[in-house]
């Protein structure tokens, strides 16, 4: 918006454009530990491997390097006059468009093939709601995230259009302003919309598989379930003395 009212502001249109792009990252995190989090309730022994914990730290760490090397040469490409520096600039921007799209992806390739592998262990319950529920949102957000990040990626590789030719449809404001904003206020809205906070929540603590669940409880059944604990433990605890005031009490009011 301040962007648009100052078009001529250098600041601005870099400050815009690098909001742009990292915006959509936090989304890709999010949809990565919600993924991770279906294949470790569905395939335990998978899901809580080393090699995929690696896997999803590794994942982690390259989209925050990603992030730091794009917008970097974002605002070196529009301070420097080398073609040289734009040659390896543009280079970047490419890998960082193509990387998106795979990372966007991931989410919906990991929640199918968690659907395809059958299970050979019993469903690590999680959070609220059922694990059907789960997927069906993790599917349809990384759908539109993907769809935005493929839009964004295939304008970055399309040739550069001359000043003299209109641009394309792909450089319109209705374009810029569907793909880029209007796909991740949808998926901000459904998530909190649907509760996702509830829904993909975990136990403290948990570590190892089966740790997800409790005795084959969610969270609030084992909530539950310590506070009964805890008032039976209570009514055990009462002390002889406390049940011998209780009858001189009763006597005492019969007499009256």
């Amino acid at each position: 918006m301040a962007w648009a009212t100052h078009p001529r502001g250098i600041n601005l249109a870099i400050a815009a454009n690098v909001f742009v792009y990292a915006g959509t990252i936090i989304l890709y995190l999010i949809n990565i530990l919600f993924a991770q989090r279906i294949v470790r309730a569905t395939h335990p022994s998978i899901g809580w491997s080393r090699s995929l914990t690696s896997a999803v730290i590794l994942i982690m760490a390259l989209i925050v390097v990603t992030l730091v090397m794009v917008i970097t040469v974002t605002i070196q490409s529009i301070f420097t006059l080398s073609i040289h520096t734009h040659h390896i600039d543009r280079s970047i921007q490419l890998y960082g468009s193509t990387f998106n799209v795979v990372i966007a992806f991931l989410p919906f390739l990991v929640t199918i093939i968690s659907l395809v592998i059958p299970r050979r262990s019993k469903h690590d319950h999680f959070g609220s709601g059922s694990s059907s529920a789960k997927m069906l949102i993790l599917l349809s957000s990384s759908g539109l995230i993907t769809l935005g990040a493929g839009f964004r990626a295939g304008t970055s590789w399309s040739p550069p259009t001359p000043l003299t030719s209109p641009p394309p449809w792909y450089l319109s404001k209705a374009c810029f302003y569907i793909f880029n904003f209007t796909v991740e206020i949808l998926v901000i809205y459904s998530y909190l919309i649907l509760r996702v906070d509830k829904r993909f929540i975990i136990r403290n603590g948990a570590k190892g598989p089966g740790s997800y669940s409790f005795n084959g409880a969610t969270i609030e059944d084992a909530g539950d379930s310590d506070n009964v604990e805890s008032s039976s433990k209570t009514e055990r605890e009462k002390t002889p003395e406390d049940s011998d005031g209780l009858r001189r009490l009763m006597s005492t009011g019969e007499n009256l």
